[in-house]
C-alpha cells in the first residue's frame, strides 16, 4: 500500500512539474490594439446562433473569446458566421443564416453599424475594395452584391454562377468561385468555374472552369497569381482537393 501511495505522489509531482512552463522568454510589450493580433472567426452550430470572434495576442498568445461580447454584451454575432476581413481599425462578419454584415471596432470589439440582407439570402464571403466599397458572395441568390458600407445601401448586384463561395478583389476586378454546392447543383451551367468580374462595367467578364466544386480563391499580389483549392464532389468515390 505505501508503495503505491509513494508511486501516486511521484506521479502528481511529475505532473505539475511538466505542465508548469519553465523557459525564460522576454515577452515584447508592443500594443497589440494595433496590428499584433490576429482575429478568429468562429462560425458556431446550425440553427444555434452561437457565432463568436477570439482575439489572440501574437506576443503574450492570450486569447479573449467572444471578444465581442464585453463591448456589446445584449449583441449576439448570429448564426453561421461565415468569413471575417479586417481594414485598419475596422473588421467585417458575413454571418449567413442570419442574412447580415457586420461591421466592428477592432481595438475594442465595438459594434459600428450593421447592413442586413433580403429575405431568401444567404452572404457568405466578402472581399474589401476600398473605404467604402465591399463585395460580398451571396451562396442562394448565385451573385455577389456590391456594398457600400458608409451607405449601407447594395448598388450593385452581379450574376455569377451556382452558389458562390470566396471572393477576392485585385486590379479592378473580382474573381469569384461558383461551388455549385457539392452534388446539389453541380449540373448546372458555370458550376466549378470561376468568375471574373470587372468593377466598372458591372458584370462578369469572363467565366473559367475550374474543377468541381472549388471552394476557396487567392491571390498572390506579390507574383501575381491566383489559386484555388476544390473539394471535389462528396459522391464520387476516392475525391480528392
Amino acid at each position: 500500500m505505501k508503495a503505491k501511495l509513494i508511486i501516486y505522489f511521484i506521479f502528481w509531482i511529475f505532473f505539475i512539474y511538466s505542465c508548469t512552463e519553465n523557459v525564460n522568454v522576454s515577452v515584447p510589450t508592443q500594443d497589440t490594439t494595433s496590428a499584433n493580433f490576429a482575429l478568429i472567426l468562429c462560425e458556431g452550430l446550425w440553427g444555434y446562433n452561437n457565432s463568436s470572434v477570439s482575439k489572440l495576442n501574437l506576443f503574450t498568445y492570450d486569447v479573449i473569446n467572444d471578444f465581442t461580447f464585453f463591448a456589446n454584451p445584449n449583441f449576439k454575432i448570429g448564426d453561421t458566421g461565415n468569413d471575417i476581413a479586417l481594414k485598419g481599425d475596422t473588421f467585417f462578419v458575413v454571418v449567413t443564416t442570419s442574412k447580415v454584415l457586420e461591421i466592428f471596432n477592432s481595438k475594442t470589439g465595438k459594434l459600428i453599424d450593421y447592413i442586413t440582407f433580403q429575405e431568401g439570402s444567404a452572404p457568405r464571403h466578402i472581399a474589401i475594395i476600398n473605404d467604402t466599397l465591399v463585395a460580398v458572395t451571396d451562396l442562394f441568390k448565385d451573385c455577389v452584391y456590391l456594398v457600400n458600407i458608409v451607405s449601407k445601401n447594395i448598388v450593385n448586384t452581379i450574376l455569377v454562377g451556382p452558389a458562390p463561395e470566396f471572393v477576392e478583389f485585385y486590379d479592378g476586378k473580382l474573381f469569384v468561385v461558383n461551388s455549385g454546392y457539392g452534388d446539389y447543383r453541380a449540373k448546372e451551367p458555370k458550376a466549378g468555374t470561376l468568375s471574373v468580374v470587372d468593377i466598372k462595367l458591372g458584370k462578369e467578364i469572363q467565366n473559367v472552369f475550374i474543377a468541381p466544386n472549388p471552394i476557396e480563391v487567392l491571390i498572390d499580389r506579390l507574383r501575381k497569381r491566383l489559386f484555388v483549392s476544390y473539394n471535389h464532389l462528396p459522391s464520387l468515390k476516392d475525391s480528392i482537393g
